[in-house]
């Protein structure tokens, strides 16, 4: 198969590889060179990754995760039917800039707020005290995060996945600009930095001739395997779930080969 795709169609420009010691997201060097937490709110730019339609994304009240974030949904709630689940084909990559507002770090002494789940454009929880709106009233429409567990069986073992909350956006309103400065309503924005479609991945041909055959499945939750393919095999198996991020990350850079692998992560510390 041959690749001539080599920047991303976006706004943004292609990053450039963080040099050698660079910080991670978050964090700047002190006088003794070394890395520690910002004393403010800290302009962030880092990669996160959504699993959508075909359809034009529309990123208004949306989450999205970190490499191994995505694959743990992507695992658990998409391939496991045939269709798949919510008609997801790919997984899209994003450039993400990130500053959180003043009140937020004043109060907290963090980059980020607790995470809010979002599904058809809604906040559907409330962290258990809060609701979203009552959030963003105090502190501004502020970006949100959160670490996901790995020990409930039912889920991937992937190592360290992490969840992003982005309030408002789509048409430019709520915390979504062209250039965050951690105003109320200004806080993120997401620039479009290439895809990879689940057949890819899944080394399917074709995902409705697939599904077309009787019995076949990418993954079954009861038999911990898939049916015509083998991807998604061995859930609790980190080494497993490992192969697969490392797969993700091979498969943008060799679509995308003048984009960076990672940019770094930042903490999420709550």
């Amino acid at each position: 198969m041959t690749h001539t795709c080599v920047k991303a169609s976006g706004r943004y420009d292609v990053p450039k590889e963080p040099a050698p010691g660079a910080c991670i997201p978050g964090e700047s060097h002190n006088a003794a060179g070394e890395c520690t937490p910002a004393n403010g709110p800290a302009l962030m730019t880092f990669y996160l990754y959504h699993a959508t339609t075909d359809g034009f994304p529309i990123l208004q009240n949306v989450d999205m995760a970190n490499a191994e974030g995505i694959l743990m949904l992507v695992h658990r709630h998409v391939v496991t039917q045939c269709p798949r689940n919510g008609d997801v084909t790919r997984i899209i990559r994003y450039i993400v800039t990130v500053r959180n507002t003043d009140a937020l770090f004043k109060a907290t002494k963090k980059q980020f707020a607790p995470y809010e789940l979002f599904a058809g454009g809604k906040c559907v929880n409330t962290n258990g005290t809060t609701p979203c709106l009552e959030e963003y009233g105090k502190y501004g429409y502020v970006v949100g995060c959160q670490v996901a567990p790995t020990s409930d069986p039912m889920y991937g073992n992937y190592a360290h996945p992490m969840f992003f909350s982005f309030p408002g956006g789509g048409d430019g309103e709520f915390g979504e600009c062209a250039t965050p400065d951690g105003g109320p309503s200004c806080t993120w924005k997401a620039d479009y930095a290439g895809e990879v479609r689940l057949d890819e991945m899944s080394g399917l041909t074709d995902a409705f001739t697939f599904c077309s055959t009787p019995g076949n499945v990418e993954y079954n939750m009861t038999l911990d395997k898939g049916h015509g393919s083998s991807f998604w095999d061995n859930r609790r198996d980190a080494g497993a779930c490992a192969h697969r991020v490392r797969y993700l990350h091979e498969l943008f850079k060799l679509k995308y080969p003048a984009y960076p692998t990672d940019l770094g992560y930042p903490k999420c510390e709550l």
